[in-house]
């Protein structure tokens, strides 16, 4: 007991300064956390053999929460668009395949781009990102304290929303990423035309000297370079000198010709799909005066309209009890080199993980409400964006363990405490590492004010290397406790 009073409690044994806040102790403070951040790490990887969804997150709170923010401001209310829906999902899967978290992503593809593509011809549109929040309430609460986040859900103009939460790997960390998507859809304006007089003008000019000058080489904007497309027949799109005449080639073969027009653009669609597999495009400009161009640089690109395969024989969708809680385990086999393997149950998504070639396989710990859809989706798709979708029944869970709620008060003490329990617990290493965080600060503070509160009430002076040492701890604990509590918004 003595030994521990010169640990904890501030006495003339240890004069008046526990062994456990002292200056030494900083070195070892630090170490461990070090050490733990690593260890943590390293067993999470070991003992990992699924992905676990398990989030407090809907994508239904979050359009209820921005929808109150707009409604204390008397804006109108967002409706919910499948099509901006489905971009935030896109988007979802593109981070995690690609490993990347910015609004843009690492080959050019921008927002905007996503939105298009699931066909919502904008006239205005935003996005708002976030990821880490085990609530919806942190991450519209993140949203509305950023200056930027918070324009977008009260903008005025906007009149659509969708938003998805996709659970997957993210850089070694199961994650759990929100993607809102805002807009208004762009309406066709009839505007009136007009007539106006033409005055010709006649003047004699001087002779003009032949044009011997060669055009640039065209430039292909699309396809990109290294693009993998599941489109047969791209359209091969890019710019010229004006009114040049553009011949298109895959490696040597004339494809066609088209003209340039008065902006420089020119437009080539094939007549006949391609076949599987590279090709080779580049592009040479003639103009009027016929002098030709040098070759453009070439787009070299794959063409694979081929979707993976889901063997269906194979598929294994699992209800059982997991800490209580209902959970679905999804195992499948998908072949032709699928990016990504998704398991969905109403609005609630987890990307599957493979730690064994064509086999993949996680644990859904959806909402209660997820689970009266009693339909689970698994779809697959490429890089090229070729998707393949099943879907599977859910069958009956089974009876929880007896043991879990044996005798009726602790039956009812448990149901009664899950949702605490539920908002408690880690469910993920990197809510292990935040809870890590904030249990480290909490236990220092509560270290250094007992000693604080003994010294000033034994009236006595702190020495300047006492001093020190509590305002280092007090920086090692603050900063622990916010890293453990943030999550992270774009």
């Amino acid at each position: 007991m003595r030994s521990l009073k010169k640990l904890f409690i501030p006495h003339s044994g240890n004069q008046f300064h526990p062994h456990l806040i002292r200056f030494r102790m900083l070195a070892l403070y630090c170490l461990v956390l070090i050490v733990s951040q690593f260890a943590l790490g390293f067993f999470s990887d070991i003992s990992k053999t699924k992905a676990i969804a398990a989030t407090a997150i809907s994508s239904q709170e979050i359009v209820n929460l921005t929808n109150l923010e707009r409604q204390k401001r008397e804006l109108p209310l967002l409706k919910e668009n499948e099509m901006l829906k489905k971009a935030a999902y896109e988007k979802g899967l593109d981070m995690f395949a690609d490993q990347y978290w910015a609004h843009v992503a690492s080959d050019g593809t921008t927002p905007w781009d996503f939105i298009l593509q699931a066909g919502y011809d904008y006239l205005y549109a935003g996005e708002n990102l976030a990821k880490d929040f085990t609530t919806a309430e942190g991450a519209v609460n993140a949203w509305m304290h950023s200056p930027s986040h918070r324009d977008n859900i009260i903008n005025s103009e906007f009149q659509d929303i969708g938003v998805a939460v996709v659970t997957g790997q993210f850089k070694g960390s199961e994650t759990t990423i929100c993607v809102q998507m805002l807009g208004s859809l762009f309406q066709q304006k009839t505007v009136e035309s007009f007539s106006s007089s033409e005055t010709t003008l006649s003047q004699s000019l001087p002779e003009a000297k032949p044009d011997v000058t060669s055009p640039q080489p065209p430039i292909i904007l699309k396809p990109q370079d290294q693009a993998i497309l599941n489109d047969p027949q791209p359209a091969i799109e890019g710019i010229s000198e004006s009114y040049a005449t553009v011949a298109i080639y895959d490696q040597d073969l004339l494809l066609g010709e088209v003209p340039a027009d008065s902006q420089n653009a020119f437009s080539y669609r094939p007549p006949e799909p391609f076949p599987e597999g590279g090709h080779v495009f580049s592009a040479i400009a003639t103009d009027q005066a016929g002098n030709a161009s040098g070759p453009s640089f070439p787009a070299s690109v794959v063409i694979d309209t081929l979707a993976p395969f889901i063997d269906l024989g194979s598929l294994e969708v699992t209800p059982f009890w997991r800490m209580g809680e209902r959970a679905i385990e999804v195992r499948v086999v998908v072949l032709s080199d699928p990016d990504q393997a998704v398991a969905r149950i109403g609005d609630f998504t987890l990307i599957l993980t493979s730690y064994q070639k064509d086999l993949y396989e996680g644990v859904l710990v959806p909402p209660t409400e997820a689970l009266n859809q009693n339909v689970v989706f698994i779809s697959a798709k490429d890089r090229a964006g070729n998707e393949v979708e099943t879907k599977s029944s859910l069958s009956a869970f089974p009876e929880p363990n007896p043991q879990l709620y044996a005798g009726s008060i602790l039956g009812e003490f448990m149901s009664r405490s899950e949702n605490i329990i539920n908002k408690l617990k880690p469910k993920s290493f990197q809510e292990n590492i935040r809870f890590f965080y904030i249990l480290f600060g909490l236990v220092l503070v509560l270290l250094f004010g007992v000693d604080s509160v003994s010294l000033n009430l034994k009236g006595m002076q702190r020495q300047s290397s006492h001093s020190l040492t509590h305002a280092v701890f007090f920086g090692l604990s603050l900063l622990g406790i916010i890293f453990g509590s943030m999550g992270v918004i774009l």
